[in-house]
């Protein structure tokens, strides 16, 4: 949530958007899940693009997730779609 609050709050300063780069166990692990939910909901209530590292070391799956629960306009890496 801090992240994107900065992220927020400077947007005038030419920040453009919100990533999340730590693994994938943060979509299912529950406390990690609904701390990421609740920061890139408020990103997207806001109009800040998202991007979400998905599908590189957990199940394509995520990379779905990713984009209907997180809200991500675009998917880093995404190599388990293949």
């Amino acid at each position: 949530m801090d992240a994107v609050k900065t992220a927020l709050d400077c947007h005038e300063l030419g920040v453009l958007g919100i990533d999340i780069a730590s693994g994938e166990h943060h979509f299912d692990v529950d406390n990690l899940h609904a701390g990421h939910k609740a920061a890139l909901d408020l990103a997207h209530k806001e109009g800040l693009p998202i991007t979400v590292h998905a599908g590189e070391d957990g199940p394509a799956a995520n990379c779905q997730k990713a984009i209907e629960v997180y809200h991500a306009r675009r998917i880093g890496h995404g190599y388990h779609l293949l």
